[in-house]
């Protein structure tokens, strides 16, 4: 009797990658189909699975060799996890190989919900931290990744905190940027944040700058500095505002004159095409220009550099005024303390108050500013006066 001894292909199908697909996107994953003949060349036929499309629906496998067959799943719009599909693979070398051909992946496959991208700031020791966080949120959530971080537009005290790429996961964050306040004037100091992100570009679907409505993504960033005292100085960006930036007294001067004095800029523009560094510094008066008349500290004002600003200093009630007006002091080499208008350089524009016609009220910023001109802030909780100038202070 003679027997047939065959050595006939033997296909298998192996577990593929594990699948990773973002919700709402269609994915693709590999199965791996065997030939465990030593000799012989096998042929299969896949069978689209439920949910699952199947490419290369006939094809070939040599001894010993391996294909890949991509099995495609286009009904992935909603979180959730599929844990298996089958395929059916037909060996047409060997008819008694043949059947369902189970493919199975394991454990953090499945459906992603897209990561969310969400930002903070915090402060510690004079320092401000921008974060970027992500608060997606399902049974599995897709991690973000951040790079590319820039700043522009950013005054002095902004820098990145972030090189290269990094990976968010859900429910945490990473510092991509910092603002040191030490050495700064009182105000409020902005830039802008540049970068990318997108899903985890492993999962199918995602896609560059995913989470930033597909182009680069940006934040505004602002921090406000306060309860800064002695001296400081602030960047002020071509075409920026002086407003606002200021500085205090602070308790060694206050306590060596009597006098609590607060120095804030009210308006002016930087009208060059560069930045420029205003700083101030606020002194005791009594041990520098005395006078019975002072009524505050003096300061120090520098880095405007001749465009016209408008300065408020407080003072306090001085018995040796009486009822002569108060007026903020400049301080001339051959007069002594005059009115500071009397400092100004260029032509003053509105009515000119160098005698004793001050404006009663608040600095109106809409008509008031007019080079010359100077006022009375008396609802202020502490009295003030303001003074519209062109000069760096003395």
């Amino acid at each position: 009797m003679l027997n047939y001894v065959g050595n006939d292909s033997v296909l298998a199908v192996q577990t593929p990658l594990v699948l990773k697909v973002l919700a709402g996107h269609n994915g693709t994953t590999g199965a791996a189909i065997t030939n465990s003949s030593a000799s012989t060349s096998g042929t299969y036929a896949a069978v689209t699975a439920a949910g699952a499309s199947v490419s290369g629906s006939a094809g070939s496998v040599a001894a010993t060799g391996t294909t890949t067959v991509q099995v495609g799943f286009s009904d992935y719009n909603a979180v959730g996890t599929r844990t298996s599909t089958a395929l059916t693979v037909t060996n047409s070398a060997n008819a008694n190989d043949s059947g369902a051909k189970t493919v199975t992946w394991g454990a953090g496959s499945g459906v992603y919900a897209s990561a969310v991208l969400s930002q903070a700031q915090s402060v510690a020791s004079g320092t401000t931290t921008f974060t970027m966080g992500n608060s997606g949120t399902g049974s599995l959530v897709a991690n973000a990744t951040v790079s590319n971080v820039s700043l522009s537009n950013a005054q002095t005290g902004f820098a990145t905190a972030m090189s290269g790429s990094t990976s968010i996961a859900t429910g945490s964050s990473a510092a991509v940027a910092t603002f040191d306040s030490n050495g700064k004037l009182n105000g409020t100091y902005k830039g802008t944040l540049n970068y990318s992100a997108q899903n985890d570009a492993s999962i199918a679907g995602a896609a560059a700058n995913d989470l930033t409505s597909g182009s680069a993504g940006s934040r505004a960033l602002s921090v406000n500095v306060s309860l800064k005292t002695g001296s400081g100085t602030a960047q002020i960006l071509a075409g920026g505002s002086y407003k606002d930036y200021g500085i205090d007294t602070g308790a060694g001067l206050s306590g060596s004159t009597g006098h609590t004095t607060t120095a804030t800029i009210l308006g002016g523009t930087n009208t060059t095409v560069a930045a420029v560094n205003l700083t101030m510094t606020l002194s005791n008066a009594a041990l520098i220009k005395s006078s019975k008349y002072l009524s505050s500290n003096a300061v120090d004002i520098s880095g405007i550099n001749g465009t016209m600003f408008v300065l408020q200093m407080n003072y306090d009630p001085n018995s040796n005024v009486g009822s002569d007006p108060y007026y903020i002091g400049w301080y001339d080499a051959t007069l002594g303390w005059v009115n500071a208008i009397a400092g100004n350089s260029g032509t003053h524009t509105g009515i000119d108050f160098l005698g004793n016609n001050a404006i009663v009220g608040a600095y109106n910023a809409s008509t008031d500013y007019q080079l010359g001109l100077y006022g009375f802030d008396s609802r202020r909780i502490r009295r003030g006066r303001w003074w519209i100038t062109t000069a760096n202070s003395p």
